[in-house]
């Protein structure tokens, strides 16, 4: 008879806690995400710091790959975001393009992006990690790898 109330008991309390709405994630906020890589290609685009200023954190870093000139390893390179930004507005590509290949939301407050962007002639794979701060998602650390664009050629002077 024990057994009986005991089995009982435990599937009244399974119904219960089975029938206690939970939450329901909403889903990634990818639009505000994309924005953020919007707002890159555009700046450097159009040499817009202020563009480049609201995708970036300033304390926010860049890590890239230096190739020796005297016969060493390349070395890894990190620099803030905020001794970065003006020169890559003061050099603009009114022909930059970019494309996300890959949004990927960890929570509600960290996201990465694969991206690619083609700017002057160089076609850059990025890996970007954002955080949401103060409500916003910002680019806080980005990797790239540079290749020559395979439809790139340099403008020919006598067209121009």
């Amino acid at each position: 008879m024990a057994d009986k109330f005991l089995n009982a008991a435990m599937l009244a309390l399974a119904l219960v806690i089975a029938a206690i709405p939970v939450p329901a994630r909403g889903e990634p906020d990818t639009k505000s995400i994309e924005a953020v890589f919007a707002d890159y290609v555009a700046g450097l685009a159009k040499g817009d710091l202020a563009r480049l200023s609201a995708a970036f954190a300033p304390e926010g870093v860049f890590v890239s790959i230096e190739a020796s000139t005297d016969g060493k390893p390349a070395s890894v390179v990190s620099r803030p975001f905020k001794d970065v930004l003006a020169s890559w507005a003061e050099n603009p590509d009114a022909t930059a393009s970019g494309r996300i290949t890959d949004i990927t939301v960890q929570n509600d407050n960290m996201a990465s992006i694969q991206g690619e962007l083609d700017f002057g002639s160089a076609r850059y794979q990025d890996s970007l990690l954002l955080y949401k701060i103060a409500g916003r998602w910002t680019i806080v650390a980005k990797t790239t790898h540079a290749r020559d664009r395979p439809d790139h050629s340099p403008p020919n002077s006598s067209n121009e």
